[in-house]
């Protein structure tokens, strides 16, 4: 848990779109990106798209 925060702490410094998408992969791989997430997931979801979305 501890390293997955810091992997999406990075990505969002760096602003490292590769990485945003491939972060964005994997949580719909294990079923952390869509409907039954927590509030707090939800929040990195909404950071992670604002960084995929800026030109």
């Amino acid at each position: 848990q501890r390293s997955k925060d810091v992997l999406y702490q990075q990505v969002l410094e760096q602003r490292n779109k590769q990485a945003a998408l491939a972060l964005q992969a994997y949580w719909q791989r294990i079923g952390e990106w869509g409907k039954g997430i927590s509030k707090k997931q939800k929040q990195k979801i909404d950071k992670l798209q604002q960084l995929l979305n800026d030109e």
